[in-house]
Formats: C-alpha cells, sequence, structure tokens
C-alpha cells in the first residue's frame, strides 16, 4: 500500500514479537526502581545533613523544623524556599511567581497548589522531563539558587547531579524513516557504543539514496545540526534581568542567554532498521542512559502530508501555546504527556498538535461516545472535511456523497467501521478495538491489518491515565506512531503505575494551574461544600449490625454516638422497632448492605431533596451523582426526575441528555458513574454527589469537571458560578473515603465549606415514619447484584468500546421464554380442524412420523372407532 501500507521502518513487526511486552515492562520496571532508589538515597541524605533537626520530627504530623537554614541577603524579594528533603515552597504573592511557576512546574512535580504557598517535590522523572525540555543540569541548579531564599541544600545538589548524570545526553530521533542516537557531545555516544546490544545495531552502511555520507565527519560520527529550544520555553531566564543580582548574573553560564545562535552542533551515529525500542531499553536497562524520543516530521519525506489546518476564527489561549511549545520547542515533535484541567481544552491543544504536524494522526479514547466527539471537534475547529457535517458520517446539506471527496477523518468502533483514507488521515478508535486479541469480524479485521501495517505520524492518547493498564499497553505494540501525545486532567492513580509513562509514552511536558485558569476566567468558580448528614436511629442501628459479626462492640460504640443520632432524631420521629431480617449476612452483602445504608439515609435524601428544589428554582442544572445503582434508581423515582445507568438503552440516553441541555422543563439529571467520563453536559453548574466510588481521587476530579466550563450565573451574579456538593453521611466509613477523594482537589487549590447545621423540615417525601420503615426494608431486602450486574456490563462496554463488538464471544446472563429462545417469537398458535384435512395415507403427501408416532396414532384411531361403536 503506497505511502502508508508497509511499515518501511520494520517497527510493527518488531513490535508485535513475543517478547516485546515483557521486555518493555522491564524496562520500565527498572526505570521505577531506580527513581524510588534516588528517592531513599535523599531522604537519608538530609537526615545525614540535617542531623539533630531531624529528631524534632513530630511523631504524628510527619513535619520537620527548618528553622535554622540559613538565609540569604535580600531574601525577601525571592521566591522559593528549598527543604533538604527535596520539597520546593513557593510564594504565590511573590511579584516573580509567574516566572518562578514556568520555571518549578517544569523541573519539579506539583504536590500542593493553595493559593498562598503552592508546595513541589523534586524526583527523577521531573528532572528527566526538565532536561527533555532542553533545561541544562548547571541552569536547573544556578535558577534554583537566583530564586531560593536559602543556601540549597548540599543533598539536594547531589541528589539531582546523580538523578541527570545521563539525562538529556543523548536522544533517539526519527528522520525520513530512521532512526538516529543523536548528542551534543561525543562520549555520550561512545558510552552508549560500549554496551554490546547497542553495537551491533548500529548501522554504518550508507546507500546512495541516504545523505549521511556527505556530512561532516568527527571521531567517526556524523555531524548535523539542531535547532535551539524555543525562546517561550527559556522564560525562565528573563529573571537573571529582573532581579538584577550582578553576583548571580556572573554565575550564570554562558550561552543561556534570550537571543543569538539559532542552531548548535551534534554528532549522530543511525542505527538498523526496526531496532529503535531495543536501542531505547537497552540503554535504560543496562546503562540507566534514558534515550529521549524526538520526531523530525519537517524533513521527514516518507509520510504523506494531510491539508488542514486550524480555522481563522479558532483561538488558542497562552497556555494552550506554552504547551505546543514544549512539545515543538526545537521544530521537532517530543512525545510526552499534558496535563490540563477538565473543561481547558485538551482536545484543542491535540488537534493543534495534529494540525502543525499534518501527519498521519491515530486518536485513542475510552468509549465510543468520546469518539463521536473528537471528529466533531476536528471538523469543528480545522478546516478537515469542509464537505462533511461535523457530527455526522454524511455531507452537508445540499451535496451528494458522490460529488465529494471521501473524509479524511474515519471512525473505528464496535459500531461504526469505515475505511481508512487510501492516502493520509485521521483515524478515531477506542483503546480496546486496537488491543484486542481475540477474533474479530471480517471487516473490523481488514482494518485492524491497515492500522498495523501504516506508519503514524502522531498518536494522541486521550485519558492517558489509563494506558498503564496492562490491557492498555498492548496499544504501544501495536500501533507504530513516530510521535506520541497524551493528554489527562489527572495525572494519578491508586497504584504506582503511573511512571510507566515516563516510559511508555514520554516525561510530562506541561501541567496547568486549576486556580491560575479560574482566576483567569478560563475554568468556572466553583465553591465545593461537604454537608454532614446524621444518620437516623434505626438505619444507624442497622449499619451497626451489619457492619461486623460481633454485634455487643458496635453496641457499645453506638451507645458513644447517642448525641450524633440525637440531632439527626430531631428531624423525624421514632420509627417502629418490627423489621424482617434476611439470613446471616455473608461478607459481601454486608459490605453492600452498610454501603446502602449510608446511601439512602433519610436524612441525606431529604437534603438532596432540598438542595434540588433550591436550585431549580433559580434555573439551574443539576447532576445528581451516585455510583450505587439501586440508591440511584430510588432517588430518581421519588424525586421523579430521569436517570441514566447502565440499563438506559442508548436512544433514551441521548433523549435525556438532549432535554436537559435545551429543554427548560429539565433541569435535573440522575447519573451512575457511567457520567463520570465521554457525557459533555456544559449546561450543568450544580453537582449533588450522594455517592462515590470508595476513595478514588480520579473520579472526584473527574466529576468535578463535569461544571468546570466557565458560564455566567443565573441570577445575573458574580463571583461563584458552580457548586460541587457532596453528602456524607457521618459517623461510617463514607467520611473515611471522603477525606480521601477531596485530598486531590485540596491539593489542586480548592477549598472546602463543610456543613453540619440540621435542616429545618417542611414538606419532604419522607415525612412519616411509615415512609422511612419501607424505605429500610427496601434496603435490606434490596436485590443489588441484578443492578450491579447492568451496571458493570455498562461500564465496561462505555469504557472498553463493547468487546463483543470487536468480535470476542462474552458471556451475559438474560431472562428469555423458550419461544424466543427456540426462534418462535413474535408467532401466532393456530389450531386446526384435523377432520377437515383429508390426506390419503398411501399418498406421497401425506406426512412422515416416525414409528413410535405412527403406532401411538393408529392405536389411538382405533380406540376412538371402538369408543364411536359403543
Amino acid at each position: 500500500m503506497a505511502r502508508g501500507g508497509r511499515n518501511k521502518s520494520g517497527e510493527t513487526k518488531e513490535r508485535n514479537e513475543g517478547g516485546e511486552d515483557a521486555e518493555t515492562l522491564q524496562a520500565s520496571g527498572r526505570l521505577a526502581s531506580q527513581a524510588k532508589e534516588h528517592l531513599r538515597e535523599l531522604e537519608q541524605g538530609q537526615e545525614t545533613e540535617v542531623g539533630e533537626l531531624d529528631r524534632s520530627e513530630d511523631i504524628n504530623t510527619g513535619f520537620r523544623d527548618y528553622a535554622n537554614l540559613k538565609l540569604k541577603d535580600e531574601y525577601g524579594s525571592r521566591p522559593i524556599w528549598i527543604c533538604p528533603n527535596g520539597s520546593i515552597l513557593l510564594e504565590a504573592h511573590s511579584k516573580y511567581y509567574q516566572q518562578a511557576y514556568d520555571f518549578l512546574v517544569a523541573i519539579a512535580e506539583p504536590v500542593a497548589r493553595p493559593e498562598f504557598i503552592h508546595e513541589y517535590r523534586i524526583t527523577p522523572n521531573s528532572l528527566y522531563a526538565a532536561v527533555s525540555l532542553g533545561i541544562p543540569v548547571a541552569d536547573i541548579l544556578q535558577l534554583l539558587n537566583l530564586l531560593s531564599k536559602n543556601d540549597i541544600p548540599k543533598s539536594v545538589v547531589e541528589f539531582i547531579k546523580k538523578c541527570t548524570k545521563n539525562f538529556g545526553l543523548a536522544k533517539l530521533v526519527l528522520r525520513d524513516n530512521r532512526h538516529f542516537v543523536e548528542s551534543i557531545d561525543p562520549q555520550a555516544l561512545r558510552t552508549l557504543l560500549s554496551c554490546p546490544s547497542i553495537r551491533k545495531v548500529r548501522d554504518d552502511n550508507v546507500d546512495d539514496t541516504d545523505n549521511t555520507q556527505q556530512e561532516e565527519r568527527l571521531d567517526g560520527f556524523a555531524i548535523g545540526e539542531v535547532n535551539i529550544e524555543a525562546k517561550a520555553n527559556r522564560q525562565y531566564l528573563e529573571l537573571v534581568n529582573e532581579l538584577d543580582d550582578d553576583d548571580i548574573l556572573s554565575e550564570i553560564p554562558n550561552g543561556t542567554t534570550l537571543s543569538g545562535i539559532r542552531t548548535k552542533k551534534v554528532v549522530k551515529f543511525r542505527i538498523t532498521q526496526g531496532k529503535a525500542q531495543e536501542v531505547k531499553r537497552a540503554a535504560a536497562i543496562e546503562l540507566d542512559f534514558p534515550l529521549q524520543e524526538e520526531y523530525d516530521f519537517r524533513h521527514d519525506h516518507s509520510l504523506p502530508t494531510i491539508p488542514f489546518t486550524l480555522k481563522t476564527e479558532t483561538k488558542i489561549r497562552n497556555y494552550q501555546e506554552k504547551c505546543l511549545s514544549k512539545m515543538f520547542g526545537n521544530q521537532r515533535a517530543r512525545s510526552g504527556t499534558i496535563v490540563l484541567p477538565c473543561g481547558a481544552g485538551k482536545t484543542l491543544t491535540a488537534i493543534a498538535a495534529a494540525a502543525t504536524m499534518k501527519r498521519p494522526t491515530i486518536v485513542l479514547c475510552t468509549n465510543a461516545t468520546s469518539v463521536q466527539q473528537w471528529r466533531y471537534q476536528f471538523r469543528h475547529w480545522t478546516t478537515i472535511d469542509r464537505e462533511w457535517d461535523e457530527d455526522r458520517d454524511k455531507p452537508r446539506e445540499g451535496k451528494r456523497r458522490e460529488d465529494v471527496a471521501p473524509p479524511r477523518i474515519t471512525l473505528f468502533t464496535s459500531d461504526n467501521k469505515e475505511p481508512l483514507h487510501t492516502e493520509a488521515g485521521i483515524l478515531i478508535t477506542t483503546y480496546t478495538m486496537i488491543s484486542y486479541s481475540g477474533k474479530r469480524a471480517l471487516d473490523g479485521e481488514i482494518i485492524i491489518n491497515q492500522v498495523k501495517s501504516r506508519e503514524w505520524g502522531l498518536m494522541i492518547l486521550d485519558e492517558v491515565h489509563v494506558v498503564p493498564a496492562a490491557t492498555f499497553r498492548k496499544v504501544l505494540g501495536v500501533c507504530n506512531a513516530h510521535c506520541k501525545l497524551g493528554l489527562t486532567a489527572t495525572l494519578v492513580r491508586e497504584d504506582d503505575l503511573i511512571t510507566d509513562l515516563n516510559f511508555l509514552i514520554g516525561p510530562k511536558l506541561y501541567e496547568a494551574n486549576w486556580m491560575d485558569l479560574t482566576q483567569a476566567g478560563f475554568l468556572a468558580n466553583v465553591q465545593c461544600v461537604e454537608w454532614w448528614c446524621p444518620m437516623t436511629p434505626s438505619f444507624y442501628r442497622e449499619y451497626l449490625r451489619w457492619s461486623s459479626d460481633t454485634t455487643t462492640e458496635k453496641a457499645t460504640k453506638s451507645k458513644k454516638r447517642k448525641a450524633t443520632n440525637d440531632a439527626a432524631a430531631a428531624e423525624t420521629t421514632a420509627l417502629p422497632q418490627t423489621l424482617t431480617y434476611t439470613a446471616t449476612p455473608h461478607k459481601t452483602r454486608r459490605s453492600r448492605t452498610r454501603q446502602l445504608l449510608y446511601v439512602c439515609n433519610p436524612v441525606k435524601f431529604r437534603r438532596c431533596e432540598y438542595l434540588m428544589d433550591y436550585h431549580e428554582k433559580r434555573g439551574d442544572k443539576i447532576i445528581i451523582f451516585s455510583d450505587d445503582v439501586f440508591a440511584l434508581i430510588w432517588y430518581a423515582k421519588k424525586l421523579q426526575r430521569p436517570a441514566i445507568y447502565g440499563a438506559t438503552r442508548e436512544l433514551e440516553r441521548q433523549s435525556i441528555l438532549r432535554s436537559f441541555r435545551g429543554n427548560s422543563t429539565v433541569n435535573t439529571v440522575c447519573l451512575s458513574k457511567v457520567g463520570d467520563v465521554a457525557i459533555d453536559l456544559p449546561e450543568a453548574n450544580v453537582i449533588i454527589q450522594i455517592s462515590s466510588h470508595f476513595g478514588s481521587r480520579r473520579q472526584e476530579a473527574q466529576r468535578l469537571g463535569r461544571i468546570l466550563r466557565p458560564k455566567p450565573n443565573s441570577d445575573g451574579s458574580q463571583g461563584v458560578n458552580a457548586i460541587f456538593y457532596t453528602l456524607i453521611s457521618t459517623d461510617t466509613t463514607e467520611m473515611f473515603y471522603s477525606t480521601k477523594r477531596r485530598q486531590y482537589l485540596i491539593d489542586q487549590g480548592y477549598s472546602f465549606k463543610v456543613v453540619t447545621k440540621p435542616l429545618e423540615l417542611q414538606n419532604s417525601i419522607l415525612k412519616t415514619p411509615q415512609a422511612e420503615l419501607d424505605l429500610l426494608n427496601q434496603v435490606l431486602h434490596a436485590q443489588w447484584q441484578k443492578d450491579e450486574e447492568a451496571e458493570e456490563r455498562a461500564f465496561i462496554k462505555a469504557a472498553a468500546n463493547d468487546e463483543i463488538g470487536a468480535g470476542s464471544v462474552a458471556g451475559v446472563r438474560a431472562t428469555m421464554t423458550m419461544a424466543k429462545l427456540s426462534g418462535g417469537q413474535g408467532l401466532t398458535y393456530l389450531e386446526y380442524d384435523a377432520s377437515k384435512i383429508k390426506i390419503e395415507s398411501n399418498s406421497d403427501n401425506a406426512p412422515k412420523r416416525h414409528k413410535l408416532f405412527k403406532s401411538r396414532a393408529t392405536t389411538k384411531k382405533k380406540a376412538t372407532i371402538f369408543t364411536a361403536a359403543d
């Protein structure tokens, strides 16, 4: 297949070999273990340096006393503190805050960024990202010394030098379908070639079509030129002039000015086709010499180009420009990850990157709904497929399909298997459709073979935090992409696999500050409220009974909480004590019943009901989130509001969403966890969360992102224009999970207002004791398994794009009639009068019968004749 058919570099064949995944995991695991080892050494180094101060550590809080750190002269004008454990504190009120922030976010990991003081942590991964962006180690140390109020601790200096000993010294560059190892230092290349695994794949042969033979050579290496880093990526150097410190100016290395030469000399050697990943793994595992990948797309003539640009009316924000400058800083494309909040324009940033490269692009999403949204965004912001409808696979009104060019954008999902563009195009698909290894349908098999055989200039990985999962790692081995760009709003996972992204994709290129974007008007100003809801006496009694087999211990604790329950008793009268119970609780059922009890807490329901009525009267658009499907359905029925969960059909789901977006009479929608991602509701400005997935920080941030789109207040006032409510049942495990969940948002600068004031009851659906008793009996006898299984199936289908559509065979339990199982559904039973149907027994039209039934029919006939004779 011309231009994009057969893989010329041989990478696809190599990536599909059996040992690829194991070696890749070994390399990423080795880098992660090395990073942890360096951090342990830093902790040991600070204990040696700080000495007696470390003994003053508070056992309960873990705080350390660094009061005797030596301050510099004029420390008041400097914006940061550097601690011996690698932590950096930044004063957000400093006049040099913006320059210092741009520098610190490039060299360190953000830990917490509240309003006045930000905390960062220097890690091996953050230093690797900094050096990859063209910041020399000498500049890192000099700029830290320039900005710090105190002298840089020796343990931090040694840590930075040790971690960056080999960082950034060499790069793996792809140009014209050939890989080169490139460096400004010939000694770095000699170190790499000392490894037998790398030395044996060096390619010294040149052919007539290769221009390497005409290049100058130094010490056996070819000499080339590379552009210096873009001015936008070196803005931190302006601090040198702004602080105007002659003593520090003299310490800044030569050549770190914003003007001057535009290129620099490099030495390089070429490697054998198809051995790029082998060289990358060997350098990382055997030499601790990570190679940064770059794609010289401007000089790549092997891949066809896509004729499209951003529309003239498309405006790129300043922080999006920073993201792009990090990616294309030296006129090449760097692989890496961009971290932007929900609603900040991650999709547009990636589309701008694709429009810059103009090479075949593959976009990987988490579900089929996101696939449709990506196609709409590409056609909305760029000039691609002008003659095609933005959100449908048909030409614009007034045009016939035969009269327009084939679309450049194609979809590959379980429901849409569109053929790839013959030359160069953009393929939008899901992780599962690419990584699935089972048997596929014929049309799916044809498309996946084309995907494997083609070379892709750019791979965009949406929600990149899912990539470390074992299933999604296969994607990177199936697709041969020259450059990989990851997008996420929450670069966190509850496991430690997030560090694998540095090897699998690339370093973090940029991370925006949520509060800075909010103050600039790019994000909604959100007020986070946590409302504590005491359990009613009857519900809490059952919660304690189901909490453990040892009820005596729980009963003792129940007495201690009597004062808290008295506040709940003020909202309702005592309930009858006569209840029917199920059998002895199983461990799983015990946990699920406890969860149902605190989610369906009557106090929580009444406050949800109050908040919904209050905000609907204001004209707000409200989302009620619940992970528990049984509770979601019950809330929706009692509140008489539509609900979307696993078993909701697609047509009904789209109808509800359209009504919510455009109908002023539908202002509230209830969503399960299927609404955490891939459902675009920009009109929503209020969230009421009644149930969540344990302590997932990522889910908390994703749900907050549903209301982060900036919008005016419904009453025209200024200030807070979005509210995020979380209703918590006190004295339950829900409080523990809530504390863990909200920590991520607190670290981003959000503050939570805790409300404990009891609600004055007026009119409520649960206003009678009998109503609460009925609810309690429903909870105790809830058949939650069926709803939960349906939810999980739908969630897997939404998150993994329905593997059944990809060709797998999955068992699904369903209730069916015998008629449906036998293929007789829709048929009507008809009774005939046999006496009116006369067929000669010896005729050819007589029905054929088995001997057994034939003898039975003969016996019956004889008995009938005998009875008639009598």
